[in-house]
């Protein structure tokens, strides 16, 4: 929590901002220590989410809890390249941004091509990506 407040401007976190938080069971193979927190206020988890890349450089990592699901199709858009310059999830939802600096919302109905191992280059030209209004 203080390096948090040290490292994201105007975010004064307390103790009575959240509700639960523990270390997970599995230890990560690169010997880093994973924390699971659960906040009390949405909008509290929601700035320090938006402002994760403040701690970039700095190891430490904030990701959202997502499914096995989930995490294996995040996994999958960040190592596809060229076409995914970049991919995230915001609440639950997955994005990536292709090399045209366009910002797509990934279908769950392509969450399966991903899961069994289907995804190829190009994925983003050939599938029913979506194309965001606004995030």
């Amino acid at each position: 929590m203080q390096t948090l407040n040290e490292n994201i401007e105007d975010l004064n976190l307390n103790l009575a901002d959240i509700d639960i938080s523990h270390r997970l069971d599995k230890g990560h193979p690169t010997g880093h220590i994973q924390i699971i927190v659960k906040f009390i206020s949405r909008h509290n988890r929601d700035r320090v989410i938006r402002n994760r890349k403040v701690l970039k450089g700095k190891y430490i990592f904030i990701n959202e809890d997502l499914t096995k699901l989930n995490q294996t199709v995040l996994t999958t858009f960040r190592t596809t390249p060229p076409e995914n310059e970049t991919a995230w999830s915001w609440d639950g939802k997955l994005y990536h941004k292709t090399g045209n600096r366009q910002i797509n919302v990934v279908p769950f109905d392509d969450y399966y091509i991903v899961a069994w191992g289907q995804l190829g280059r190009g994925l983003a030209q050939r599938s029913k990506i979506h194309k965001l209004d606004r995030l």
